[in-house]
């Protein structure tokens, strides 16, 4: 019982020095990054163009329902 503890703590010990010894990503916490921008091509549009551009490509709205905005107003 004695050794199955101490074989327990030292993997323990290891697996943590193992995590611990990990390059830090520049995206720090994040384990993976995704390197592709799907919007890439867009860039160089002016903005409303762009995501009127990008609203039609990924079926998505451009802006909240006007109501959010309003909404927000009245809270100031």
């Amino acid at each position: 019982m004695v050794d199955a503890l101490n074989l327990g703590r030292r993997l323990r010990v290891r697996s943590t020095a193992y995590v611990a010894g990990e390059p830090v990503p520049f995206f720090w916490p994040m384990r993976t990054f995704i390197h592709h921008n799907p919007l890439y091509g867009l860039e160089n549009m002016p903005f409303e163009q762009a995501v009127r551009r990008g609203a039609e490509l990924f079926h998505a709205r451009m802006f909240l329902p006007r109501s959010n905005y309003q909404q927000w107003q009245r809270e100031g």
